[in-house]
């Protein structure tokens, strides 16, 4: 039954006043990204727009930031109060009265929690909980666009997001405007009475257009005043006319069409503010980049262009493509045999890497990657991949001393301020953290040719291994690298003269980025080079210079006490990062080179990050392999400490099982089981005898055998088992365990000939160690999950049974992508000896496997080798 209208009417009559209850407390401005990291200026500002004072004591902000206003706070009509973080845990204890002359009396604080810089929701609400404003922000388009200096060498000049109006709606992006920050001040600089439209929800359809496919692109654009015309503005970049964002045809080159919202050609619905236009099926082509914006008036003429200036990335747009072609190709062109026969790689083999699309000037990426002259220019270029553009990026070649060695060299690619990198790993997983900076790495050894046809796998390999072994290290994945620099896709004459660059690995920064990806506090980050330190990130409560690595430096310099050692170095982190760089044999490392050092802000202590990892599994010394900071092995207690951990390794990480199975594993994805072809014969068909590959790299891959000589006179000659990407990956499985392996041999003359499993055997034998524990199960059949009972031996030390001081249990799932190294539960020092122990039940799953293993302690510190394992595939429990 419908109410009578009367009664409605009555009702709003009667009803309360909504009006009176509505708050005029607005947040005003947000200065979330301030670009001088030292300077904790973060600030929220509140702004009382009523015409009466308002008691905000006990107010407080529940989302993004936590900060109570304390008894007795009021914020006059007219008037402003600003929150802010706590300068004094800054380096340089700068307060936002210092830098923009605030009254201190309008300041409060400090809050805890963080801005985000990628975006917040900030809510704040009254001493009753009920919300007050709320603020749902983001980094770039539809909201402003900040975090860099402006101009980019003037740093202290990073702006905030200001409110355009106080009495527009603060949770519409179109409402806020950046500026340089006016903390407890009117935002001057963008104030207006009167905006443009508002435009949001941008989207073109389909994503990732193909050749001949119409393009659909929306945007929702609302105005008070009405809306007068909106209009799409394209430009076309065509393969092999490239157009940088600093030429002037980038400023002109535009063509307007208009966008409508009449229900007609492709616009759903009449009048629901979503503008459409759709773009002929005769503009997309194939390798065709299309950038595009939009331009909307209103009805008393105000008018607006997105995005907005004050983003990089000036323009939306998305690329032609239909799909990755074929490939024809030999190893050696013009040869006579397999070496010159013409292959031909179909699309489920060119398909099954991810692609990356980079877009450029043939110039520019001529001159980057083979004119040693532009070593250290940026090129200008956009970057496709996932069906995401990121247009006007910057790329150099990578590297100190190997730019331009190998021929096929590495990239180094630059990401634009709002405009992340998302990458993947190689599951096709999204990391956490976007990218500014991309490292590409060409899987070609530059100063080791007879590694050529490792296929990145040495690096991908190590840095994994680094990782298990809890040393933060660069994650990686594979990818295939093309580059659109060519009005033709492919020369049928010449199979180097192509999109194709090959098979690449990137690399993470370790930069302020790679820090959040772990989970590490903001610290100063050094890349060691020149005998000094680069700064890769500052850390807020750390020094602006180099002072604190130089201090320790100083230190590790010297033998120094244990206690100076335990309160400056990361032990742990250095005997894992030493122990598998012998197995490695990270042979290109020495001091002040190839390494990163994190100084943590909480702990005080520095931690070793691996880096430039392409000179490794040679049973040569070539460099040092050590840094100083192994003058804390002089201590014995740090020595066995070491030890201790690298005999962990060896029993839990470095063995044949663990190293086959993860080797197995990441080769998989560029050489699947199986298959007969796959990313790495392209690859070797693409650069063993490519003109531009250098004269010593020509014809290396899988060389057999094949001499290397090094430093110190040093020489081998290396056999492979099979000669071809398998045997290659043989090789390295057979250097990083005892042999006899799979097959591989070396042989040659020289100061240094062990493999890596021998290296660091020889650093972490110790006679006396107690001897290895042997454990037995208890439990009831089956291993159901509840009575997970085990038993040890006893305790035997050569030292004697009186030197008992603690034993520990460990437990690890087994399986495809779990790896004993991670363990699942580790019980704590029992300094008591006693033979038997019961898994708790809350640690196991019915229906998966598990290793169960015990280890022993004496009173000098040492520990014994783990015991083998029980392995069981825990069942149902009893009961």
């Amino acid at each position: 039954m419908k109410t009578p209208v009367f009664i409605i009417l009555l009702s709003l009559l009667l009803a309360p006043s909504v009006e009176a209850d509505i708050q005029p407390v607005v947040i005003n401005e947000i200065h979330y990204n301030p670009d001088v990291k030292t300077e904790l200026v973060e600030f929220v500002e509140l702004y009382n727009a009523g015409t009466a004072d308002v008691n905000i004591s006990g107010w407080y902000f529940s989302n993004g930031i936590s900060f109570q206003f304390p008894d007795g706070t009021i914020l006059p009509a007219g008037g402003y109060i600003v929150v802010t973080e706590n300068p004094y845990t800054a380096y340089q204890p700068i307060t936002i009265m210092d830098k923009y002359g605030v009254d201190s009396r309008l300041v409060y604080g400090p809050f805890t929690g963080r801005l985000s810089n990628e975006g917040e929701r900030i809510v704040l609400r009254d001493v009753d909980g009920m919300k007050i404003d709320e603020v749902d922000y983001q980094l770039g388009f539809p909201w402003p666009t900040v975090g860099d200096a402006v101009p980019e060498n003037w740093p202290g000049t990073g702006h905030s997001i200001q409110l355009v109006n106080p009495s527009f709606d603060n949770d519409l992006a179109g409402s806020w405007r950046s500026a340089y920050p006016t903390p407890a001040a009117k935002n001057q600089d963008i104030y207006a009475d009167n905006i443009p439209p508002h435009i949001r929800q941008v989207q073109h359809s389909p994503k990732q257009p193909k050749s001949n496919e119409i393009v659909t692109i929306t945007a929702k654009v609302t105005d008070a005043d009405g809306v007068a015309e909106a209009t799409l503005l394209y430009q076309l970049v065509d393969p092999g006319n490239y157009i940088r964002i600093t030429d002037s045809t980038y400023r002109s080159s535009w063509t307007g069409i208009a966008m409508h919202d009449d229900g007609f050609d492709g616009d759903e619905i009449v009048g629901d503010d979503i503008y459409t236009v759709q773009l002929p099926t005769s503009l997309q082509v194939h390798r065709r980049l299309v950038r595009y914006r939009i331009e909307v008036i209103d009805s008393i003429g105000n008018n607006l262009i997105v995005p907005y200036s004050d983003d990089p990335q000036p323009n939306f747009a998305y690329f032609v493509y239909d799909s990755v072609p074929a490939w024809r190709g030999a190893i050696k062109p013009g040869d006579h045999g397999l070496l010159g026969e013409v292959v031909e790689y179909g699309t489920e083999v060119m398909c099954n890497l991810p692609v990356y699309h980079l877009i450029a000037s043939a110039q520019d990426i001529q001159n980057c990657q083979f004119n040693s002259s532009y070593e250290q220019v940026r090129f200008r270029g956009t970057m496709v991949y996932d069906d995401v553009i990121y247009d006007h990026i910057e790329y150099s070649i990578r590297g100190e001393f190997s730019t331009y060695v190998s021929g096929k060299n590495k990239w180094k690619l630059f990401f634009t301020r709002g405009h992340d990198f998302q990458a993947r790993d190689n599951y096709r997983n999204k990391y956490d953290t976007g990218w500014r900076v991309m490292n590409l790495s060409a899987c070609a050894s530059p100063w080791v040719p007879v590694n050529r046809g490792m296929s990145g796998m040495d690096e991908a390999l190590a840095f994994v291994l680094y990782n298990l072994a809890g040393v933060p290290s660069p994650k990686t994945n594979f990818l295939q690298l093309r580059v659109v620099d060519n009005a033709i896709e492919a020369d049928p004459s010449n199979q180097y003269e192509s999109d194709l660059w090959g098979l690449y690995l990137t690399l993470e920064h370790p930069d302020g980025r790679f820090l959040d990806e772990y989970g590490l506090p903001d610290g100063n980050t050094y890349k060691m080079e020149y005998g000094g330190g680069d700064k890769k990130n500052q850390g807020s409560a750390q020094p602006v210079d180099t002072s604190d690595l130089n201090t320790f430096k100083s230190g590790y310099k010297r033998t120094n006490t244990v206690t100076w050692w335990k309160e400056n170095l990361n032990l742990q982190n250095y005997y894992s990062f030493r122990a598998i760089n012998r197995v490695l044999n990270n042979m290109d490392l020495r001091e002040g080179w190839n390494v990163y050092y994190y100084h943590d802000p909480q702990t005080n202590l520095w931690t070793v990050i691996p880096w430039d990892l392409d000179m490794l599994y040679l049973p040569v010394t070539h460099w040092s392999g050590v840094l100083d900071i192994q003058n804390c092995l002089r201590h014995s207690e740090l020595n066995i400490g070491y030890q201790n951990r690298g005999r962990e390794l060896q029993d839990l990480l470095v063995t044949p099982e663990e190293i086959g199975k993860l080797m197995d594993e990441l080769d998989a994805f560029i050489n699947p089981p199986n298959a007969n072809q796959a990313m790495v014969d392209v690859d070797r068909a693409m650069w063993d005898w490519n003109p531009r590959t250098a004269s010593n790299h020509r014809g290396m891959f899988y060389k057999n055998p094949v001499t290397h000589n090094d430093f110190g006179g040093q020489r081998i000659v290396r056999t492979l088992v099979t000669a071809d990407h398998e045997g290659m990956m043989q090789w390295i499985k057979d250097f990083m365990q005892p042999p006899p392996g799979g097959g591989s041999s070396y042989s040659g003359n020289g100061a240094f000939f062990y493999n890596g499993a021998d290296f660091l055997d020889k650093e972490v034998f110790d006679s006396a160690i107690p001897n290895t524990p042997v454990i037995t199960y208890k439990g009831s059949t089956d291993f159901p999950i509840n009575n997970l009972t085990f038993q040890t031996s006893s305790f035997n030390d050569p030292q004697g049974s009186h030197t008992f001081a603690a034993m520990k249990w460990r437990i690890a799932e087994i399986g495809i992508g779990k790896y004993e190294i991670d363990a699942l539960w580790e019980s704590d020092e029992i300094t008591e000896f006693n033979n038997t122990i019961q898994i708790p039940a809350s640690v196991v799953q019915s229906g998966r496997t598990y290793r169960v293993r015990c280890r022993m302690k004496d009173n000098t510190g040492r520990w014994s080798h783990w015991s083998e394992p029980i392995q069981f595939i825990a069942d149902e429990p009893d009961g």
